[in-house]
């Protein structure tokens, strides 16, 4: 059984699709995680628990430590840790020493030539026909962005999903939503996921037409603001290696993929291997690429890809 560690694990509640396991943050130590057989479940291993960061462990309990273990390396994310600064300015002057009056520039002209006013979704139950607002511009924001960069998103498929997550769990505390509004139309959204101190901020879009303002800037000043506001000490920013995401991060992790199987038997043992081999193999096969420069190559490869497979639909 397939399972992402945050969204069918960790968060699975918020969708009302229990998978059979569950995984709770320790007290003292958020980056460790006690993972257990909910009750009544059987042991159906393997079980392939992907997206697991490389900063967070997990500690089986019950009947899940007799399972053995393959831990396999899947891509490369990126985080911020707020950790060594006191306060956002801290922070600001640490990181952007000089384009920190930029961001302060750009947002008073926000202020002032729009009107612009923030809204931070959290802790409190959200009108549906707000919620649905929200998501319909976002989709629209990060469908012209990335029209407008001629490449894929791998998360607009999973919109829907996130809608109906935060939708539960936004009034709970495990979820907030970031909207920067120009009167009532919303002009920039950011959504993400709090568990123990850690927001995993899953998805920013802003329309394209605010860009002089800087806006996407202004958006991740707003998410970093509540962040230390509520004593959240990292900001996962997940994967994709873009160049404004390497700009605010300061660190970055491995996504693995851990297989739990049953040593005695040979049919999980061997699909376990096979899916380490496989994910193994295509990681450093990659990571040698890019030091190649391949990855140029493959830009220009999903580039043609993209303008052909946009011809066709609309022919």
């Amino acid at each position: 059984m397939k399972l992402r560690f945050l969204l069918d694990i960790v968060l699975s509640h918020g969708h009302d699709r229990l998978g059979p396991l569950s995984a709770c943050a320790e007290i003292d130590d958020p980056k460790t995680f006690k993972m257990a057989l909910r009750d009544g479940e059987s042991m159906n291993s393997p079980f392939f628990i992907c997206d697991l960061p490389s900063y967070q462990q997990l500690v089986l309990q019950g009947e899940l430590k007799t399972l053995k273990k393959l831990d396999s390396p899947l891509y490369q994310g990126f985080l911020l840790d707020l950790t060594p600064y006191e306060n956002l300015d801290g922070y600001l002057k640490s990181h952007f020493p000089t384009t920190t009056r930029m961001f302060r520039r750009h947002g008073k002209r926000l202020r002032e030539e729009v009107g612009s006013t923030t809204k931070i979704y959290y802790g409190s139950s959200m009108d549906e026909a707000e919620l649905t607002l929200l998501f319909d511009r976002l989709k629209t924001f990060l469908t012209n962005r990335f029209e407008q960069k001629e490449s894929e998103n791998y998360e607009l498929p999973l919109l829907p999903l996130y809608k109906k997550m935060l939708r539960t769990l936004v009034p709970k505390g495990e979820a907030v939503i970031f909207a920067r509004f120009h009167g009532k139309n919303p002009i920039g959204i950011g959504i993400g996921f709090v568990n123990a101190n850690i927001l995993y901020l899953f998805n920013i879009g802003f329309d394209v037409q605010y860009g002089q303002y800087g806006l996407g800037n202004q958006l991740l000043l707003d998410v970093l603001g509540w962040c230390f506001e509520k004593r959240i000490s990292m900001v996962d920013m997940g994967r994709g290696d873009f160049f404004h995401k390497r700009k605010w991060v300061n660190g970055s992790y491995i996504y693995r993929e851990i297989t739990f199987f049953k040593a005695k038997n040979v049919l999980e043992m061997s699909k376990a291997f096979t899916i380490w081999t496989i994910n193994t193999i295509r990681y450093h096969t990659i990571a040698f690429l890019k030091k190649m420069g391949g990855q140029q190559m493959a830009r220009k490869f999903f580039l043609w890809k993209y303008r052909l497979w946009n011809h066709h639909k609309q022919d």
